[in-house]
């Protein structure tokens, strides 16, 4: 069984990933989008988790300071919007 550590950072790595299937989607790779099909149930779960965990602070932190880039910038506005309704 994973700590909250190892978990918060598996969650971590699953955000980082659906923001770039985003961003391949908006520029038209065909394969991110049967992935990011896949991968977007997970972000409602990850919220779930960080919510019964009190680690939903610490996930809206990693969204707002990280520094990602011209590329990367809208597809990580529309998930961090999820986790902040």
């Amino acid at each position: 069984m994973k700590n909250l550590n190892e978990t918060r950072l598996a969650a971590i790595q699953v955000i980082n990933k659906i923001v770039v299937l985003k961003t391949n989607v908006a520029n038209m790779c065909p394969t991110s989008r049967e992935e990011l099909a896949i991968e977007l149930p997970r972000l409602e779960s990850i919220k779930k988790w960080a919510t019964e965990n009190d680690q939903l602070q610490d996930i809206k932190h990693y969204l707002i300071s990280k520094t990602w880039g011209q590329t990367y910038q809208f597809a990580a506005r529309e998930v961090s919007k999820l986790f902040n309704n």
